[in-house]
């Protein structure tokens, strides 16, 4: 009996997975198309199922979007490397500022959507993935830069200032908001990183 419960469960299983990634996927090609605020029938339309299916596989809309956007942290958190801790402390920073630039480039979208709407920007910091993701990009910081944050009085302090160097908040705001291209916003960034990290011994 167990082996078919088994055998007629699996296709069911694989359907559901198929059509809640139709879902998600749809509505984060809708985010990236520069619609920030799609809504439960944009969504449908464009996965091609009913608003009742929607609703059958997320209790609301922030349900979804944290699906889409823990999605997309996912595939990021792919690309996240491990920094050549024996090269020079200026090639370090060139190397995670090109890593943290091509991270920020497969979110930018969906925490763009984020951000711009006020409920779902408070829940961005209970988001269990997207924590995730910077606890880990913390932790390739601390690794890249170890020696170094050994000199500074305060190493916690030390670190979270460089994070907040190599942060999204400041990607963003020179790529988005002041239209700096992605390579001198990866230059900025890494000069930043650097001129920081050269304060700890002063």
């Amino acid at each position: 009996m167990e082996g078919q419960r088994g055998r007629t469960e699996v296709p069911q299983t694989i359907r559901s997975r198929a059509t809640h990634e139709r879902i998600t996927t749809a509505l984060v090609r809708l985010v990236e198309s520069g619609q920030h605020h799609p809504g439960a029938n944009d969504v449908a339309h464009g996965a091609d199922v009913s608003l009742r299916t929607i609703f059958h596989h997320f209790h609301d809309l922030d349900q979804m979007y944290s699906a889409a956007l823990a999605a997309k942290v996912n595939v990021a958190r792919v690309g996240l490397m491990s920094i050549d801790t024996s090269s020079e402390i200026a090639t370090r920073c060139g190397a995670i500022s090109l890593n943290r630039d091509s991270i920020y480039a497969t979110l930018a979208p969906m925490l763009r959507a984020y951000i711009a709407n006020p409920n779902r920007a408070i829940q961005l910091g209970n988001h269990l993935e997207h924590e995730e993701l910077l606890m880990a990009m913390q932790g390739q910081t601390r690794n890249t830069f170890a020696s170094e944050l050994r000199q500074h009085h305060d190493p916690l302090k030390a670190l979270l200032g460089v994070e907040t160097a190599l942060s999204f908040a400041v990607w963003d705001y020179l790529h988005r908001v002041q239209g700096v291209s992605r390579s001198g916003t990866r230059q900025f960034m890494s000069a930043l990183t650097l001129s920081i990290i050269r304060s700890f011994g002063a």
